[in-house]
């Protein structure tokens, strides 16, 4: 463990990046650390952050990830088509015909197949997986409900239904227990049933078989999850560096980011399979992250390119390799979208307050007491004037003093003599001998 892990009492000075904080004294404040400071982190667990009074004694902090929204995308309506061999007979890729997409086109049961004794309906959900993108690079909504209209009824009626569910139209697996529908005579009670769970996998296709006595479905609808996404999102693009045979490209984001997501933007219209690598540092061997296939069709509006990779984006250094056999013909940019982290202080002291950085020899350091972490009512605090950047200066090269230079000479100009007359004596001595 470093000394510094183990000694509190850090100083300003002990960071090679400083900036002056306006907060207001003896209240609980937070700020949005600027992207200078993850470009000068040394550290990818940021241990390197400390905040100090302006007598450069610290004071209690924390970081805490960005304030969140909750989303949830409207109901959407999704096709379906009537499945009238029922239970006897499921469906099969022979039976379906399916766009380039995964999108169901038709269905033809088997001709021998029994007629149905239930009312069962292929539900078709390939194209919602990736429709309601969030803003935090691309992830999908998925589907937890299915929200079924049914045909006017004029008396009540209940019913139970059960769901299979298949990835490729060539197996299908069952979910859970019989799910109940009811309808008790009036649209507005309460105690109606029209909506049935869904896996909680991304099943694109959904087999629904219900009673006989089940009137017929009309419409149906998917309803997504609720989902909080970051308040706030950023975006850094970096240029990328094409190794020499062209099937690869090297990026550095020069600090530690808290990346949500990953693209990469094309220039112009391309596609290319690729392989995404990371790591934190050159020394380290690279790592893998991800794959898929970068491209781009058209310009302007009508422009269409690959979906953002979500993920846990914070390594400093990525690659990108080419699996198709095809080199890159430009280096496409990386863009980077990361969520803006908070710092939250308490201002003990005199201020302005400082905001210090830079040094990996320092580990993480958060000690907000439990009872300033529950405290909601914070105040706004802001960076004020220019960031101080003093690196440490590169230890210069030791070289020895003068006379040990001398020193050195004479040694080996003194053995070399030594070496000489002992070799003329061996010779005169053989002569002798001779």
């Amino acid at each position: 463990m470093p000394l510094h892990a183990q000694n509190p009492a850090a100083k300003p000075e002990d960071f090679a990046g400083r900036a002056d904080i306006h907060a207001q004294e003896g209240r609980l404040m937070h700020l949005e650390l600027p992207e200078t400071v993850y470009r000068r982190l040394a550290r990818a667990d940021r241990g390197d952050l400390r905040v100090f009074d302006s007598g450069g004694t610290p004071v209690p902090f924390e970081i805490r990830p960005a304030p969140r929204v909750s989303e949830t995308p409207p109901p959407l309506e999704v096709p379906f088509f009537p499945w009238t061999a029922g239970e006897s007979s499921l469906p099969k890729q022979l039976n379906i015909d399916i766009a380039s997409d995964g999108a169901v086109i038709s269905v033809r049961p088997e001709g021998n197949a029994a007629p149905a004794k239930t009312s069962s309906y292929l539900v078709d959900l390939s194209r919602l997986h990736g429709r309601a993108a969030s803003e935090a690079g691309g992830q999908p909504y998925r589907p937890e409900a299915l929200l079924l209209e049914m045909q006017e009824s004029p008396r009540p009626w209940n019913s139970a239904a059960t769901l299979r569910w298949s990835e490729n139209l060539s197996a299908w697996k069952s979910f859970g227990e019989p799910q109940a529908l009811a309808f008790l005579g009036q649209a507005d009670s309460p105690a109606n049933r029209s909506a049935l769970r869904l896996p909680g996998n991304k099943a694109p296709y959904i087999l629904l078989t219900m009673r006989e006595n089940t009137p017929p479905l009309l419409k149906v609808r998917a309803r997504f999850e609720t989902r909080t996404r970051p308040e706030t999102l950023r975006e850094t693009l970096f240029p990328g560096i094409k190794s020499e045979n062209g099937f690869s490209a090297v990026y550095t984001a020069d600090g530690f980011y808290p990346g949500a997501a990953l693209d990469f933007l094309l220039p112009q219209a391309d596609s290319v399979d690729v392989e995404i690598l990371c790591r934190d540092s050159e020394e380290e061997p690279w790592s893998f992250w991800d794959s898929g296939t970068i491209f781009r069709i058209g310009d302007g509006e009508g422009m269409k390119k690959n979906k953002p990779w979500a993920g846990k984006a914070t390594h400093r250094h990525w690659k990108i390799n080419s699996r198709g056999g095809v080199p890159f013909a430009s280096v496409p940019e990386m863009l980077l979208v990361w969520e803006p982290l908070r710092l939250v202080f308490l201002a003990r002291g005199k201020g302005p307050w400082i905001l210090a950085y830079g040094n990996p020899d320092f580990a993480p350091a958060g000690n907000l007491p439990p009872q300033l972490q529950e405290q909601e009512t914070l105040s706004a605090s802001l960076i004020a004037g220019s960031e101080i950047w003093q690196p440490p200066a590169p230890i210069p090269d030791q070289k020895p003093p003068a006379w040990k230079h001398w020193l050195l000479w004479g040694a080996l100009v003194l053995a070399v003599a030594a070496l000489s007359a002992m070799a003329w004596r061996i010779t005169k001595l053989m002569r002798k001998q001779g």
